[in-house]
């Protein structure tokens, strides 16, 4: 649900924009989640707390025939991560809480974001696609494709 601007304040104190009367301005039905896949690894804990690192290998395609997509910022970032590119991707801008701050019931804007051919995410994104690659070869002839492509990947973007 998208607010008008008018209906929210910024409250300082708790740093969320807040309304008592929203007036809604569009509403915008869900066609479905996207996800991203993580690899999830154990890491040695931190003063007997356990940790872990998820590592992002793939994001879900993004269905065809849509101008725009609005989806979490998880998985903007996943996206991102994946090198993948994000200019029709959306997120919830400025999230409007319920008076007492605790429950959002709407936003005030759809936020975009840029897409860098040569950023550092996209570069990283076609490393983890190279090593997803190494992990399934079942040869030495076809390891040493992959390798030779990563060779390349570091002489050409790095």
């Amino acid at each position: 649900m998208f607010l008008e601007a008018g209906c929210a304040v910024y409250d300082l104190a708790c740093r969320k924009y807040l309304t008592t009367a929203p007036v809604v301005v569009k509403e915008v039905p869900s066609h479905g989640v996207l996800s991203a896949q993580l690899v999830k690894e154990e890491m040695p804990s931190i003063d007997g707390i356990p940790t872990v690192q998820n590592t992002v290998v793939a994001v879900d395609e993004l269905p065809v025939g849509y101008d725009f997509y609005i989806v979490s910022a998880l998985y903007l970032s996943a996206a991102m991560t994946c090198g993948k590119d994000v200019s029709k991707l959306l997120t919830i801008g400025d999230p409007v809480y319920t008076a007492e701050g605790l429950k959002p019931c709407g936003a005030l804007n759809l936020q975009r974001h840029a897409s860098s051919k040569n950023s550092e995410s996209s570069l990283l994104g076609d490393y983890i696609k190279i090593m997803n690659e190494m992990g399934k070869t079942n040869t030495p002839r076809e390891g040493l494709k992959v390798a030779l492509k990563l060779v390349h990947f570091f002489e050409t973007q790095l």
